[in-house]
């Protein structure tokens, strides 16, 4: 049987909600005091200028950050209009649009500008803006955030300078190399050609080593020339059929391959795909010229392979000469790193050099598997989203 609550009981149940009201009034208020705590110790001590502005573009607030990267006090800008500040007191009215055209969400929330600073200094900032709305979802103003870039704008420019000069430099370096080289290899040829009968034996040796280094001085000139090359050029990415790029690589090496009775193989089935033509065409040059170099006397076989994963191309090529030890393969694609057994053996130090950066401007990778006791794998990974 159902009784009604006495006056004590609805009054105790009162009571009782007020104490739980008044628990969740102060549980939402401590969060409420946390929570700005957080945001002004952000405010105060990240390394971003705050700024906060009315809908009439009016600055309300100017944190710590802001006075040290444009100059003025707090004091010296409050209710005052956000953009003279950034253009010497010059009314900025495209800056206005643009915040017109953030109310209105026609704009990108992030933009990089040329601004000055209180003395008049030009400096970059790149800014984030927010929109800010009050309780009734009204807009009431907005936020920015600016970071100064000038410096580090400054160092990519110096650094993109610098790069041009190096550039520059080695191209000129190869070319002043090349011509000499080629001069001494074709003037000593015509000595040894006119002259070989009546050299003793020392003069001839001394000629041959003479032309042996004459080439070898245009072979790294060239090398150089295509690592610059591999890593500056533009790269034209296009339907590839890489059936056509092994013919040709198979034409170019067929005499190297018969003479020393190397068997090569092939993948019967590879797909088309996008890549830069020549640059493909100078991943398997260096890769099979890298097998017959120091393939040693016991090669016998090159095998070039072929498997996709969802997002990359992978060839490989395969050599069953005398390898490389696992600890010797570490930063062998390095510039002019050279194998330990390559005593003797001619070679510049750039070929897997040149194919790592290839493989990185495709949005891939290069890397090898030594054989358990002999031989080695030469992966090379290309995107399937260029």
């Amino acid at each position: 049987m159902n009784t009604k609550p006495t006056y004590e009981e609805l009054e105790a149940r009162v009571k009782e909600l007020e104490h739980k009201a008044q628990n969740c009034h102060y549980v939402h208020e401590k969060i409420r005091l946390e929570s700005e705590e957080r945001y002004y110790n952000v405010y105060n001590t990240a390394p971003l200028a705050f700024v906060t502005w009315d809908h009439e573009y009016t600055i309300t607030d100017w944190n710590k950050q802001a006075e040290k990267i444009f100059g003025w006090s707090k004091e010296e800008v409050l209710h005052r209009n956000f953009f003279n500040f950034f253009t010497l007191h010059t009314p900025c009215a495209e800056g206005e649009e643009s915040m017109k055209a953030l109310f209105a969400g026609q704009l990108q929330r992030r933009s990089i500008n040329e601004h000055f600073t209180k003395k008049g200094k030009s400096i970059l900032c790149e800014w984030n803006n927010s929109i800010l709305y009050d309780d009734a979802g009204q807009v009431r103003g907005g936020l920015s955030l600016a970071l100064d870039i000038t410096a580090q704008r400054q160092t990519q420019e110096e650094l993109r300078k610098s790069s041009e000069k190096t550039k520059l430099f080695a191209y000129s370096i190869a070319h002043d190399l090349k011509n000499p080289a080629l001069s001494i290899h074709g003037l000593v040829r015509r000595l040894q050609k006119k002259y070989r009968d009546s050299l003793d034996e020392n003069a001839a040796s001394y000629c041959d080593q003479i032309e042996k280094s004459a080439e070898q001085i245009a072979t790294l000139v060239e090398m150089i020339n295509q690592y610059i090359s591999s890593k500056e050029t533009d790269l034209c990415f296009e339907e590839v059929n890489p059936k056509e790029i092994l013919q040709l690589i198979r034409e170019e090496f067929s005499a190297r391959l018969h003479i020393r009775q190397i068997d090569s193989q092939e993948p019967e089935d590879i797909p088309l795909i996008r890549a830069d033509k020549l640059a493909f065409l100078r991943i398997f040059r260096n890769l099979i010229d890298n097998a017959l170099k120091y393939g040693g006397e016991t090669l016998r076989k090159i095998k070039i392979d072929y498997k996709n994963t969802y997002d990359y191309h992978i060839f490989s090529v395969y050599d069953d000469g005398i390898g490389l030890k696992k600890e010797e393969s570490k930063g062998i694609f390095d510039l002019f790193k050279r194998r330990a057994n390559s005593r003797g053996i001619e070679g510049t130090g750039l070929g897997l050099a040149i194919v790592k950066e290839i493989a990185t401007r495709h949005h891939g990778d290069v890397w090898a598997e030594p054989g358990f006791k002999k031989g080695i794998t030469f992966n090379v990974s290309i995107s399937k989203f260029l």
